[in-house]
């Protein structure tokens, strides 16, 4: 009996061990940038998960939900500056081809983080603006009173993956 008990364990741990190995060139396929959800009759939703963006001083990091059926996208994006931003009275994406316009800014919530601030607003922009963007890895944002925001190389990089993994799709 104690003989089966010990095979039987050793079993166990050989399919637990091997439940925790990755597939080669699994972490190169650009899904760890998003997730996806199937909604029916409504396509399917990707939720892209924060990009960031920096100037001298401040990060802005801006995430997607982007859902195939519809025209308008809705991101939200969070600025860390040394002051507080009350309200958006500017911003823009743009990279070399397109100038994306934003509308139905909302601010959802403002918190201290020691020194600093954490600003968060949410957006839409169009879904073909947004695609026009993702052509190109270049991107710049430009907020408020603030020196532009610029896509730093891992952002880069994994504006190139979303847009061969999702924006290629639409």
């Amino acid at each position: 009996m104690k003989h089966k008990a010990i095979i039987f364990s050793f079993f166990a741990v050989l399919l637990i061990s091997c439940h925790s190995i990755k597939p080669k060139g699994a972490n190169r396929s650009g899904k760890k940038l998003f997730e996806n959800f199937y909604l029916g009759e409504k396509g399917t939703q990707y939720f892209i998960k924060p990009l960031e963006f920096e100037n001298d001083s401040e990060v802005l990091f801006i995430d997607f939900t982007v859902r195939e059926k519809e025209k308008m996208v809705s991101l939200n994006f969070s600025i860390v500056a040394v002051s507080l931003i009350k309200e958006i009275t500017l911003f823009s994406i743009q990279n070399s081809s397109v100038k994306a316009n934003l509308v139905n800014y909302k601010k959802l919530y403002s918190e201290r983080k020691k020194e600093l601030f954490e600003s968060r607003f949410s957006a839409e922009v169009s879904i073909e603006e947004l695609k026009e963007l993702f052509n190109e890895a270049n991107w710049e944002i430009n907020v408020n009173q603030f020196a532009p925001f610029k896509a730093s190389k891992p952002t880069q990089k994994s504006i190139i993956q979303l847009k061969d993994h999702i924006f290629s799709l639409f």
